[in-house]
């Protein structure tokens, strides 16, 4: 028995990434280490909001975050990211 999965966003911008939802805003890491902000829209698209490449090797886990810490990671580095309000 197959289920049919819709779709809730969509975008092109990242090829293989991966995200977690916070204060209803996407987090993403893409594999290339990209890291993105982006607030889902209702016409299912994204809005990006903003992006930069703090990793530089292949970034397959998920971003975790832990209170106001943002927690990436690389094939060769761990890093934690404060995105608390300052």
């Amino acid at each position: 028995m197959s289920r049919r999965i819709k779709s809730t966003w969509i975008t092109r911008e990242f090829a293989r990434a991966s995200f977690v939802r916070a204060d209803g805003k996407l987090i993403i890491l893409d594999e290339d280490g990209w890291l993105a902000l982006a607030g889902p829209r209702e016409d299912g698209s994204l809005e990006l909001l903003a992006k930069a490449q703090p990793l530089t090797s292949n970034a397959w886990t998920v971003p975790t975050l832990a209170g106001a810490t943002l927690y990436l990671r690389d094939r060769k580095e761990i890093m934690a990211l404060s995105v608390g309000r300052h």
